[in-house]
């Protein structure tokens, strides 16, 4: 059995993240692994905003974008130190895109061995429009994905 040196741990910012995050951050301290945590914001997020910033001057989409992830980082910071698991090589990474294909990609540029995600997410809506974004990533990614699912922060 191969060695677990990297987790990637994938979160939305819903309710479900938080424990998510615990439960990959829990993982590697015991497997005394590296964990790299992966938020995406959403494209269709991005498209929408560029069609606002179409109708005033005063609104602009890189200014969006670097607000946003500012306060994504600070969520994920704090998600991170609510877990207890200091002692954890931690990395975040916040990318812009399709977010089961930036997962899949970020797999790969950290060399991932298990990838941990919750089945559950912000819309659930969208999911039965297009399939979730966690569906997709049971199909498509090339190591383990741990599923956590039926709980969340209240």
């Amino acid at each position: 059995m191969k060695q677990i040196k990297r987790i990637l741990v994938a979160v939305d910012l819903s309710s479900y993240a938080a424990p998510t995050l615990d439960y990959a951050a829990l993982i590697a301290a015991g497997m005394k692994a590296g964990l790299t945590v992966v938020h995406v914001i959403n494209q269709r997020d991005i498209e929408a905003v560029e069609k606002v910033s179409k109708l005033t001057e005063t609104f602009r989409v890189e200014t969006y974008l670097e607000q946003e992830k500012a306060e994504r980082r600070t969520a994920i910071e704090r998600m991170l130190a609510g877990t207890g698991h200091g002692g954890v090589e931690t990395k975040i990474l916040l990318k812009t895109g399709v977010p089961f294909l930036e997962i899949l990609e970020a797999v790969e540029a950290e060399k991932a061995d298990l990838v941990v995600m919750n089945t559950k997410g912000r819309s659930n809506l969208s999911s039965v429009i297009f399939g979730s974004t966690a569906e997709k990533m049971f199909r498509k990614c090339p190591v383990p994905l741990l599923s956590i699912r039926g709980f969340e922060t209240i």
